[in-house]
């Protein structure tokens, strides 16, 4: 028997401090950044809450996305390039990028498709890089 780790790890009151200082006023249970990249993804319906990475991650895979952490890079522009390589061997479809209190999505050549928060030099630090296949 597999044990499932949830990845929403919020506890009730961090949940509700992530609520009270949303950047989205309309539906503050849902940041905009991350409703951005949800909708484009078909999956902005999937969960309740969309403010952490691992809330993203949850309703991407509740609608049947299949998803690949690829760890971290240096800088958004540092890894488009590596990105594109990476997208021809094993199928990548798109790329959801975290970066210090934002997420956005690159399409599998490396292209920003979804960025609320956008650059002309993309220098900001990539924590996380996930493929979506």
């Amino acid at each position: 028997m597999t044990k499932t780790v949830k990845m929403n790890t919020l506890s009730p009151a961090q949940r509700k401090r992530a609520m009270r200082y949303s950047n989205n006023k309309a539906n503050p249970a849902k940041n905009n950044c991350a409703l951005a990249v949800a909708t484009k993804l078909g999956a902005e319906y999937a969960t309740d809450y969309l403010h952490t990475l691992g809330d993203l991650l949850e309703a991407t895979k509740a609608v049947g996305w299949r998803l690949r952490p690829l760890g971290t890079k240096r800088t958004v522009g540092a890894a488009r390039e590596q990105l594109a390589n990476y997208a021809d061997e094993h199928g990548v479809r798109y790329y959801i990028v975290r970066t210090p209190q934002h997420v956005l999505l690159l399409d599998r050549r490396g292209k920003t498709i979804v960025d609320t928060d956008s650059r002309i030099r993309d220098r900001r630090r990539a924590m996380n890089v996930i493929a979506i296949m």
